[in-house]
């Protein structure tokens, strides 16, 4: 697997930032930072070879009325999270266990079975929002 790249920007100062990371976790740690820090206020994507692998938005807790039309999903941070990139991460073998339609189910079951299968949380849907 190829390094990760991860642009942050910022609505202040019409800001971009870019940072690198070996692997996925490593990644996601380095978007926590800097929210931590306040360096991140609009979003951060999580590229890797050309390809988007996760976009994390700064965004206020959703709720049931505030919640886009799909690919988004909500991660166990009840932060939105997309979809589509989180499955370019999962296990092929888990994703075919599962007979669910509704893609905030399906995200749920398959954390829920990544964990069962490999003894760790799923890193999109655990580490995908802001704490």
């Amino acid at each position: 697997m190829g390094k990760f790249e991860i642009i942050t920007t910022s609505k202040q100062d019409d800001s971009e930032g870019i940072d690198y990371a070996d692997n996925y976790k490593d990644a996601v740690e380095i978007v926590r930072i800097c929210w931590d820090r306040d360096i991140v206020t609009e979003s951060a994507q999580i590229w890797m070879e050309d390809e988007l692998v996760a976009t994390y938005f700064t965004c206020p807790r959703v709720s049931d009325d505030n919640v886009p039309d799909m690919p988004y999903v909500l991660n166990q941070d009840n932060c939105l999270i997309d979809f589509e990139a989180a499955m370019n991460l999962a296990d092929s073998d888990i994703m075919s266990e599962i007979d669910i339609e509704n893609p905030q189910e399906f995200i749920e079951e398959y954390a829920r079975l990544h964990e069962e299968v490999h003894g760790e949380e799923f890193a999109p849907y655990a580490n995908g929002g802001r704490q």
